[in-house]
């Protein structure tokens, strides 16, 4: 008899468990698509599946500094990223209360194809102890919302998507996303002709050695011909004996608030840097004063105003915020600031250039003349040259000041309008 009930109540648990772990599979599934990236205020809104398929709230991390970085096993990044990831948790897990969250992804050159059970045993050989989460997709429509949430609070350079692996997004102890880690390179040809290449070449150079960082234009930095950007870093930060750049691979850091606060030889290697950089991380954005700092310097660079205007030039600006928080004015303050500057040119509405709010104008000045390798805006002060027919006939970069297009712009004023 006690055999009997015995056997009925096992197999009465052994019907609960069953049922339990349908539960827990279906809950499984839709654990892992809660969160919201259009409503979030912070990652932990979000649910995750851990390497094992476990859902995980992030909500259990409420108080810690984030480290949120997608990774990758046969990156040629990954040997020094895994390393240096392990050097900061052993560093701070304790002490600071550090959490790093690391994302497989097979997004970026099919550099992470293996299945969660491969993926374990090549974390486990490099004895990994922050936490892994099932491999997912950073980019495109089936993007995780999570990190469609990171791209949106921390968009990049250009556009938002994340460009390779070991993107890495810094969350605050209140769960918001506050920086996105980038690196700003100038190509210089000016010290021993060791930049020759064009523009393709140095993308192609780049490309092969899985560059995250951004990357523009090739630039002179010493001389009347230097950038007005270099020219702004050297008189903030100047040199020793003299403020010129003396070599390749010299580093200037600039802080939260656009303002360059130390400059490094090319014999500082960015890894010895990592503590001078380390006071900047926790340093508050500071909203007064912003016309002395490096955002406003495209405001202060008088010469994108044409002297002269021949005789049926006509100049439509459109103030835009998509690049480095440069033009953060509202429409009063904006038209503050081109007073001041004795602006005559036509000033209109700020919009979006680039992404899904793009303005159609704008949509369809790309449209017809695009970009190198994409055609998305890259940087303020891009110039579209528009014939008396209305229709856009030349782009210029940033580089190009508006005085040295006269020579372009002589051709149109010639040319007769079709009817």
């Amino acid at each position: 008899m006690v055999y009997t009930s015995l056997s009925k109540s096992i197999g009465l648990i052994g019907s609960a468990v069953l049922a339990f772990r349908l539960i827990s599979n279906s809950s499984v599934m839709a654990a892992a698509n809660q969160g919201d990236p259009s409503t979030a205020k912070s990652v932990y809104e979000f649910t995750v599946n851990d390497i094992k398929g476990q859902p995980v709230n992030l909500d259990k991390y409420r108080g810690h500094v984030l480290i949120i970085v997608n990774v990758a096993s046969k990156c040629g990044y990954t040997a020094k990223h895994y390393a240096e990831l392990n050097e900061l948790y052993d560093q701070y897990a304790e002490s600071k209360g550090l959490r790093i969250l690391a994302f497989p992804c097979d997004q970026f050159g099919n550099q992470e194809p293996g299945n969660a059970e491969e993926i374990q045993c090549f974390v486990r050989d490099r004895k990994v102890q922050f936490d892994l989460f099932e491999k997912i997709d950073v980019n495109g429509k089936t993007a995780h919302p999570l990190w469609q949430f990171l791209k949106k609070e921390q968009g990049g350079t250009l556009f938002d998507a994340i460009k390779w692996n070991f993107t890495k997004f810094i969350v605050d102890k209140n769960g918001k996303p506050v920086e996105r880690l980038r690196i700003l390179a100038f190509p210089c040809n000016q010290f021993g002709y060791q930049e020759p290449g064009n523009a393709e070449e140095i993308q192609c150079f780049a490309r092969d050695r899985k560059v995250q960082f951004d990357l523009f234009e090739k630039i002179d930095v010493n001389g009347k011909t230097a950038h007005p950007l270099w020219q702004f870093l050297k008189k903030e930060q100047g040199g020793t004996l003299f403020d010129a750049i003396k070599w390749n691979f010299t580093k200037f850091i600039v802080d939260k608030n656009g303002k360059p606060v130390e400059r490094h030889s090319p014999n500082t290697s960015p890894k010895e840097m990592l503590k001078e950089l380390e006071k900047y991380f926790d340093a508050k954005v500071e909203l007064k004063n912003r016309w002395t700092n490096i955002y406003a310097l495209t405001r202060l660079i008088r010469s994108h105003t044409l002297s002269t205007q021949p005789s049926g030039l006509r100049i439509l600006a459109f103030p835009c915020d998509q690049f480095g928080n440069q033009e953060p004015g509202n429409a009063e303050e904006i038209q503050c600031f081109v007073r001041d500057r004795k602006v005559q040119f036509d000033l209109f509405e700020k919009i979006d250039v680039n992404g899904k709010t793009a303005h159609p104008l704008w949509q369809f000045l790309k449209k017809e003349q695009g970009g190198t390798l994409f055609d998305a805006i890259k940087w303020n002060f891009t110039k579209f040259i528009v014939d008396k027919n209305g229709k856009p006939v030349e782009r210029h970069s940033p580089n190009t000041s508006p005085k040295e297009m006269l020579k372009n712009l002589e051709k149109y004023f010639d040319a007769k309008v079709e009817l």
